[in-house]
Parts: C-alpha cells; structure tokens; sequence
C-alpha cells in the first residue's frame, strides 16, 4: 500500500507538499534539512470503508488550482517510481517500509522520537516490528495504479501522455480507441482500397466518431455487468433493464450528403434489391448474412447478378437462408476476381475485407448446426429485458465476440442501453472503466494493492447521486474484487460528496503567489448538514449566492441610497426585491424601498 508521497514541484509549479494516504502513520517530510518524521498513529480505524479499502483521500479546492495535475503527476510516479526525480513515495508491505527516494535524498530519518542517519550509503534500517528500505523498490510488491475520470479533455485526443498507460480512462481516450475501431472494423486504413465504391463506403461509414464512441461505452457497460455476479447497486440502476441489439444498416451511417451522387444511387438500389427479404427475415444473424450480401454487392457489382438470381430461389417458408455451397461459390469469385486485379497484398483493402467475410460465413454456418446456438437466430432485432435467460444469452454472445476483437461483428451488431439518463452513464462509466482496467491486466500479483484515482467523481452527477456515489462505489469494490486491497484518492467539487469524508482525509489546495499548497481540511467534514457545507467559507468565501444575483442585490441597495439612479429603473429594483429567496434580505429590502419611497 502507498503511505506517502511527497513532490517539489508539479508540471514545472513549485509545490513542495506532502500527503499521507493511510491514517496509520502520519509523515512530515522536511526538505531544506532532508528530514523524515514517522509518527506511529495508535488511533488509526482499519476498515473504515470496508474489508478491502485500506483508505480514501480526497481533495478539494477551486478550478484551475492543480487537482487534476496533481493527480496525473501521482498516476505517473506510480506507474514509474525508479523514474521518480523530485519527490518520494513511502510504500508498505507487511511490516516493511519502503521508500523511494528522488533527487532530494533524505539524510535522516525520525522514526519513535529517535533520528537515524543514513551514512555510507546505508539502504536498511530496522526499528522495532518495521524494517525501512531506502531505494529498494523493486524488493516490494508493486502498487497497480488505475486513473479513472469523465472529465472530457479534448487536447488529451491523440498526443497525451496518458494514453501510453492501458490503466487510464477517460471519455477521451474512449474516444480515441473508438476511432481505432473506425480505423478497423473495414479491415483498412482509409485509401487502401483499391475499389473506388469501397473506398468511399468505409470511408463514410467509419465517419461517425460519436457513434463509435457509444458503441464503445455500450460494450464497457456490458463488460461491467457480466462480471458484476448480480451486485446488487446494478438492480438499483435503471441502465441495466433493458437493451435493444440489431444489425445495424447497410447504409444507415452514410452521411449522404458528404458523398458523390453515384455511391448514394448504388447503396440506395441494393437496399431496395434487400428489403423485401429483411421484411420476411427478422432474426439478428440472418439479418447479418443479408448485411453480408449487401457489401458483396456493392464491393464486387459483377459478383451482384449472382446474388439477385439467389435472391429470387429464397421463398418466405425457407427455415434459414445461409447455404454453405453458396457461400462457398461466392468467396471463390470475389478471390478470383481479386486476383484478377493483381491486388495480391494480403494485408490491404479487400483481402483484410474478404477475411472477415470468410469469418463470418463459417460461424454462421457453424452455429445453425449447433444445438446450443441454433436458437440465436429465433431472436429478433428487438428490446430484451438484463435480467430475462433471452436478454442473459444475447449479452453473453454479443460480449464473447467483442471479447475475440472480431472486426465483423463488432461493425455489425448495433446494441444500445435503454432509458439511461447522464448521470446514471456517469455513475456507471467509473464502475465500467475500472472494470475494463481490471479485465485488460495480464496478471496480478498476490498482495497487490491497487490505487484507484478518481478525478472529478462528482461531474455528471445529479445531487442525489452525488449523496449516494461512494457508497456505491465503496460496496462495488467490496463485492466484485473481494480479493484485491484498494486506495482511493478522489478529487471533487461537491460539499454533498464531502458529506461522507472524515476532514482528516480530506486535503485542499490552493494557488497563492503562483505557488500550489495542500493542507488537511480543517473544517469538519463527515456527516456535516450539506447546507452548511455549502455556506461555509471553504467552498463559498465569497458570499453564499451568485455572483450576478449578488451584483443586482448590490445596484438595488445603492439605488435605494439615491447613488445609482441611471444604472437602475424603479421597475427593476421592485422585480429584484420580489424575487430574492433569502426572506430576511427580501425583507429587509422591501422595508428599505418603502421608506425611501414615503421619503420622496
């Protein structure tokens, strides 16, 4: 587990602050003498927040003020300690303390009121039950850090830092590997194609980024849920009800109006060529074969009449319509005609395309004669209940081939959530990113403690759910990962969050003199009546109402003192008095209007 960590500076910003992330040691780092103060904490609570949370540490403060720096200055110290220059981290496992010392090294360490040197480059020191090791990091068990938040931060879109770790998540880097997806799901990079059509065609249909991106966001959220083992704050949550899963359409993502007139005429008389058999044909997997076809169609025209002949053989009382022998005589024309056109690199335009057809032709064939598949292909493209065996299966088979990275299905099968509201998306991408973290690790190590940040924890939230996120949270934890040890450090701008956190957990930061402070909250904290959370200076020292409502207040006492009389109507001034909430202010106001108005 982390216990300390210490920077001079963060992004380039003098800070020279320190926080302790667990209660039972308190650690006071004095850099100009290079000393260490450990103080044993005896009244440390293990468990506050349950079996598996050693500890969870907030902080506060003001826009712009340097949470979120800090925080990614945290995230990448901890997923590079022996890359650590300006600060130090103080781990713990069992009862071996280690510290990994930056530039700054420390020459003293106190420890029990008793100071011990380091001399010639001594790296163990033993005091009592603890065993202390200076740089020796690599002899402790590595703290697996995860950095979670929905804060959407543009510039983080294709150059930040933090994408090189697969332990960050964030509306945008979902967004960036969503436009992977795009960049994948044709088997091509844009202009590889060497057919003009197809070209164009996956060029428009991997043009929606937002579309992507749900897509994306949908399979975290089933991820999250399959692995869930009926946690019960999932039932609480209406996103998880019900689920629509269908084919998506053949030309239903073109913006048509972006493309040449001759691509739109074509996709427009092959869709026509279709619709009487997509009427007749309502299951998902068939409604794929005939998705398969279409693209056939498009991306091989000469191939089409060879499917329009097929088409008129298909009769409404045919049980299923996918005929391996047809299959197999249209993959060898579309090889053959590929070879024709001397396009024999394997890995470019219509082989990578022409491989996930392949794919997608023997599985399909491979589960019409599979007893426990076979009904996959009864199921329409309509609502399902999460929690009904129908819904249960289709979830399962749509997240196993997302799981198998099958570029097919993952650009043909169209799943969205039902009556989600943006803050239950919110409250559920935290659980899903940290889930998808979880499920993306190779391996985890016995004793491992994994520190999870959360920036912003409140953004998206409606108040009620901000009441209600920790403990959510908190039970998410305790019940999915039963085995695994977390930190928590959270950053929020909610006095409502707050209301759950001890002050002596709590930290804020301030910018004074272009020089970033922290320092424990001394205003209490946990179990506090959120209105005076609200009022209180910490997070209103400038008043406890707006600051336009505040200004308008302001022009009516001077109008009433005759000093403003140009800026302000009469009319104004009886419209701002009306509608103040305060009673006491109204009141006293409306007192003040009368007199002056008997006055005149």
């Amino acid at each position: 587990m982390l216990l300390y960590a210490w920077f001079e500076q963060i992004n380039q910003m003098p800070f020279n602050n320190g926080i302790n992330f667990i209660g039972k040691f308190d650690f006071d780092y004095h850099p100009t003498e290079k000393k260490l103060i450990l103080t044993e904490n005896d009244k440390f609570i293990p468990d506050f927040y349950g079996k598996n949370i050693n500890d969870i540490r907030v902080l506060v403060g003001e826009n712009g003020v340097g949470k979120t720096q800090f925080c990614k200055h945290l995230f990448r110290a901890l997923s590079n300690p022996t890359n650590l220059k300006d600060g130090i981290l103080i781990y713990m496992s069992k009862n071996n303390i280690y510290i990994q010392n930056g530039e700054k090294a420390i020459h003293t360490i106190i420890f029990e009121q008793s100071p011990y040197e380091l001399k010639n480059g001594n790296k163990e020191i033993v005091i009592n039950q603890y065993t202390l090791y200076i740089n020796q990091i690599a002899d402790c068990k590595r703290i697996t850090p995860f950095f979670v938040t929905n804060a959407f931060a543009p510039i983080e879109l294709g150059h930040s830092i933090q994408f090189e770790s697969e332990n960050y998540r964030s509306p945008a880097y979902c967004m960036q590997k969503a436009i992977q997806w795009e960049q994948e799901r044709y088997g091509s990079q844009m202009g590889e194609y060497i057919h003009n059509n197809s070209s164009i065609f996956a060029n428009a249909k991997t043009n929606s980024v937002l579309t992507e991106y749900q897509i994306y966001q949908n399979r975290l959220f089933i991820a999250n849920y399959l692995t869930a083992d009926n946690i019960p704050i999932f039932k609480k949550i209406k996103i998880y009800n019900e689920f629509t899963m269908g084919i998506r359409p053949f030309e239903g993502e073109i913006p048509f109006a972006q493309v040449d007139k001759n691509l739109k005429e074509k996709c427009i008389n092959i869709a026509d060529k279709f619709r009487s058999l997509k009427e007749k044909r309502t299951g998902i997997l068939e409604n794929a074969y005939i998705l398969l076809l279409e693209e056939t169609c498009l991306y091989f025209p000469e191939i089409g009449k060879l499917i329009e002949i097929q088409l008129s053989k298909w009769k409404p009382t045919d049980t299923c319509i996918i005929e391996p022998k047809f299959n197999k005589e249209l993959l060898n024309l579309m090889q053959e005609n590929i070879s024709k056109n001397k396009q024999t690199n394997p890995v470019a335009g219509k082989w990578k395309w022409l491989k996930q057809i392949e794919g997608a032709f023997k599985q399909l064939e491979k589960w019409q004669n599979t007893p426990k598949k076979k009904d996959l292909f009864q199921y329409k493209m309509d609502t399902y209940k999460f929690e009904d065996e129908n819904g249960r299966k289709l979830l399962e088979f749509y997240y196993k081939l997302l799981k198998k990275n099958d570029d097919f299905w993952k650009r043909t099968i169209g799943f969205n959530l039902n009556s989600a509201s943006s803050g239950e998306i919110a409250a559920i991408n935290l659980f899903s990113y940290i889930t998808d973290i979880f499920l993306s690790l190779n391996q985890i190590q016995e004793e491992s403690t994994f520190f999870i940040i959360i920036d912003e924890i409140d953004i998206g939230l409606h108040p009620k759910w901000q009441q209600q996120i920790l403990q959510y949270l908190v039970e998410f934890l305790e019940q999915k990962f039963t085995k695994y040890n977390f930190q928590i450090l959270i950053t929020s701008h909610s006095p409502i969050f707050l209301s759950d956190i001890p002050n002596d957990k709590v930290y804020q930061i301030k910018m004074q003199n272009n020089i970033m402070q922290m320092d424990i909250c001394k205003n209490t904290t946990f179990g506090a009546n959120i209105y005076n959370l609200f009022y209180d200076g910490f997070f209103m020292d400038e008043g406890t109402i707006g600051t336009f409502s505040q200004k308008k207040i302001n022009n009516v006492i001077s109008w009433l003192s005759e000093n403003n009389k140009n800026k302000i109507s009469q009319d104004e001034v009886e419209y701002i008095i009306n509608s103040i909430g305060e009673p006491v202010v109204k009141e006293n106001l409306r007192y003040m209007f009368k007199q002056h108005m008997s006055d005149l």
